[in-house]
């Protein structure tokens, strides 16, 4: 009841002339929209049962997922006032993402945006930090964060993240950090919270002091309720410990999920660390590596931006010791500096850090992957599928790009990254 009162009073606050989106199918947010002044613009992910719940016209924006996936994309029909606006694309998953990117779609169209606009933007909108963020894979693990604190944001997400990764086993070590989720008044909704991992890991209650004893979660007795409910769960009771216990029982094409809203004791980058050399995203702290590893073989700078990704090796001590990008342009891509610290050249980190800019390639939805190589001809054609390319057939922005350099023994070669690559 309180937080429902406090949304009331934002509704409240909104004018007249304002606008409010509200989701149709949760009747607490429906009930608070009733005390709107302003117009109110709903939305619905459709079910696809057939019911009247899976008419587009049930809500002002609706959209239904196709049964055909995309190259590793989620498509789905969006509908305005029961018109369809056609198939978008996105990376994210989940019927919780979807909901969220349909009512992002209405509040644009409020705001004047068009139809192509928004086909672009979905697709190229790769979800924002610490939601579903992948920190990284080491040893062919992955490492997956995410906020989610509450109950209704841990199944969303535990359930989101085992379809995403359907192999292997999902560890989720969850981090008891924000006010709701250190109180012991969420034990119920959180012990039945976890269904879709092979094992849970709880941390210890963040700073506890600032919860009256009696209100306040405890951790044992939440992996106890979480092992009634069928799921193997264990409390630790610091951050070094459960890292240790993760990492013994990880393997490769297991996921580890964290679910915290703050930094876990730096959980990820433990995990990562002790797993060595890990491929994970390059942070702009890290872009003066990158560069002068880039420079070491005469290739222009990595120039970060909206459309370029860039992945990178660290060692355990923490030296970036591989890079690769990858600058995205509609449905073909440019795969550039890819580059190996001389000293570890040969132990096969190439081929990682290429490997796994085509599976984010494919994720995102590109059919086609251009590079430029003047002495790799053999490792790109034999161990990634790359065939010769006619630079006629190459988006111009791609051409133009300060990184697609046609030098005198310049080969330009393509790849498709749902090509099975070899090992």
């Amino acid at each position: 009841d309180a937080v429902k009162a406090a949304f009331v009073r934002f509704v409240e606050l909104i004018p007249p002339e304002g606008d409010l989106v509200v989701c149709a199918d949760d009747a607490g947010a429906m009930e608070v929209s009733r005390t709107a002044r302003c117009k109110v613009t709903t939305y619905r992910v459709l079910d696809g049962s057939g019911s009247g719940d899976d008419d587009p016209r049930s809500a002002d924006y609706t959209c239904r997922v196709e049964p055909k996936r995309g190259r590793g994309m989620m498509v789905f029909e969006v509908f305005e006032h029961g018109t369809s606006l056609g198939e978008f694309q996105t990376t994210l998953v989940g019927t919780y993402n979807l909901g969220n990117v349909l009512a992002a779609l209405a509040v644009a169209r409020m705001e004047g945006a068009s139809v192509a606009s928004l086909h672009d933007a979905v697709r190229r909108f790769l979800g924002v930090k610490r939601r579903q963020e992948l920190l990284g894979i080491a040893s062919g693990i992955r490492v997956v964060t995410d906020f989610a604190h509450h109950p209704t944001a841990v199944r969303l997400t535990t359930t989101a993240i085992r379809r995403r990764f359907p192999n292997g086993s999902l560890y989720v070590c969850f981090e008891p950090r924000s006010a709701t989720s250190r109180r012991a008044v969420f034990t119920e909704g959180y012990a039945e919270s976890f269904a879709a991992a092979s094992r849970v890991h709880v941390g210890p209650l963040f700073r506890p002091e600032k919860i009256p004893p009696d209100q306040r979660l405890d951790p044992q007795q939440l992996a106890k309720a979480i092992a009634a409910n069928g799921v193997e769960a264990m409390a630790h009771a610091d951050v070094d410990e459960l890292a240790q216990a993760v990492l013994a029982e990880a393997a490769p094409g297991d996921t580890i999920l964290l679910l915290t809203s703050g930094s876990f004791g730096g959980l990820g980058d433990k995990i990562l660390k002790a797993l060595g050399d890990a491929v994970m995203f390059a942070t702009p702290e890290d872009l003066p590596a990158v560069h002068a590893l880039c420079q070491s073989y005469a290739l222009a700078p990595t120039i970060p931006g909206d459309t370029t990704e860039t992945l990178i090796i660290r060692e355990p001590e923490g030296a970036v010791v591989g890079c690769v990008s990858l600058r995205m342009v509609g449905a073909q891509a440019l795969l550039f500096n890819l580059a190996i610290d001389r000293e570890r050249r040969g132990e096969g980190l190439g081929w990682m850090l290429a490997d796994g800019i085509l599976r984010r390639a494919r994720m995102l939805g590109v059919q086609q992957v251009y590079l430029v190589t003047t002495d790799a001809t053999d490792f790109f054609a034999g161990k990634l599928g790359a065939t010769p390319a006619s630079v006629e057939e190459i988006d111009p922005q791609i051409r133009r790009d300060p990184n697609f350099v046609l030098g005198d023994r310049a080969v330009c070669m393509k790849i498709d990254p749902s090509y099975k690559r070899g090992s």
